[in-house]
């Protein structure tokens, strides 16, 4: 028997157990159900985030186009050139400490602080405004949500497995799960933040190359960071606007480094991917064994050593 065909009776057997057609096994449900807990805690974040994003959309005020009429050209021209045929609402933000950002995942909404829009020139706020509407443009607050979501799964991969391994030394199964949650802490830590600042220099990559100003994007970030600092609390945020510990200085020196090779699009193929790749190995694995009977031969294969193994 090959690695391949090995890991595939292996897989088929694990399935089997969560599926209950083998054996009951009470670490393996204790860890299902506190797998699908984070999941059910996942979606209830994203509730209250869409909860309170709807909220603010209705509170926030708009410019009025006769007293900002240089706002609405500059945003149209931005719009026009990342290539959106409707751009989102553009409303008032009311908090210093987030001057200009998006926030909306199916209906975003575009929000600038009219004291930041003032205190920038045209050339700097269409710059500005072009990275936030390539936020936009590339659904990134959706693949965000995606990302976390995909942290939020990690212990129902590790179930998946090692549930025969759960089954058959239930102290495992606790240590696993914590090395489950230890990864997800990790990854928030980590790799959401890396991720965070690759996907500002990415949009900034992608301003700089529709409106060909590096300096005025330069400059907006150098003006939104002073207008951050004076806010009562101080910045605090970094993928919505601009970072703690340097972000902004390797935003500007990126911004005014000339013929730098740019990684964007590269990193953009390698995510969709990876993404397509994990969906479609997934679909693949759930068609085989639960979608029709091809299951079936393996399962009662699988049944046979596992009846012995798990006694």
């Amino acid at each position: 028997m090959s690695w391949l065909e090995a890991w595939d009776l292996r897989m088929a057997l694990n399935y089997a157990l969560l599926r209950g057609d083998i054996a009951e096994c009470r670490a393996v449900d204790a860890l299902r159900w506190a797998g699908f807990l984070l999941a059910a805690l996942w979606l209830a974040k994203w509730l209250v985030h869409a909860t309170a994003e709807r909220r603010a959309r209705r509170r926030a005020g708009t410019f009025d186009p006769d007293r900002w009429p240089g706002l609405w050209r500059v945003y149209r021209q931005a719009a026009a050139k990342v290539g959106l045929r409707r751009p989102p609402l553009l409303r008032q933000g009311a908090s210093r400490r987030t001057p200009m950002f998006v926030a909306g995942v199916w209906r975003p909404t575009v929000y600038v602080h009219p004291g930041l829009a003032k205190s920038l020139d045209d050339a700097e706020l269409e710059a500005a405004l072009t990275h936030e509407l390539v936020h936009v443009k590339r659904w990134d607050n959706l693949r965000l949500w995606l990302l976390d979501l995909a942290f939020a799964a990690i212990p129902l991969f590790a179930i998946q497995l090692f549930a025969v391994d759960f089954a058959c030394k239930p102290p495992l199964a606790a240590a696993i799960f914590a090395g489950s949650i230890a990864t997800i802490v990790l990854c928030r830590l980590f790799v959401r933040r890396r991720y965070l600042l690759a996907r500002e220099f990415s949009c900034d990559d992608r301003a700089v190359r529709l409106t060909g100003e590096p300096l005025s994007l330069a400059s907006s970030l150098v003006k939104t960071w002073r207008f951050l600092r004076g806010a009562e609390t101080g910045p605090v945020i970094c993928g919505a606007a601009l970072a703690g510990s340097g972000c902004v200085e390797k935003r500007i020196r990126r911004l005014l480094q000339p013929r730098r090779v740019r990684a964007g699009r590269a990193a953009g193929w390698i995510e969709a991917l990876l993404a397509a790749a994990l969906l479609a190995g997934t679909a693949a694995f759930l068609w085989r064994y639960h979608g029709t009977d091809a299951y079936r031969p393996i399962i009662d294969q699988c049944q046979k050593t596992a009846q012995c193994a798990l006694r």
